[in-house]
């Protein structure tokens, strides 16, 4: 059987190695939790420029399909006074019954 002393210096041996080693580990967790942190500040940063992008994209699209609406339009009023001729020429070639 052990004596009081190896008992005590056993015991307080196997205290620092455990206290060495929970340092350790929190070390570590803090590391981790920093590059952790860090991950996450730049998600955000990425997140908020995709946001911005995107909202530039869309007013540009807007604007394209605005551009492509009116050219449409210009198009349809165009093409109806033709056939608005076109129709009168030939109402005007027909003759009265």
């Amino acid at each position: 059987m052990a004596t009081q002393d190896e008992r005590i210096g056993t015991l307080e041996y196997n205290l620092n190695q455990f206290k060495t080693e929970t340092f350790k580990a929190y070390q570590d967790l803090t590391m981790e939790t920093v590059m952790l942190k860090g991950l996450m500040e730049d998600s955000v940063k990425r997140s908020m420029i995709m946001r911005n992008q995107i909202a530039s994209l869309e007013q540009n699209m807007n604007g394209r399909f605005e551009v492509v609406n009116n050219r449409i339009e210009m198009l349809e009023q165009t093409f109806n006074s033709r056939l608005d001729r076109i129709e009168k020429l030939l109402l005007d070639r027909l003759p009265l019954v």
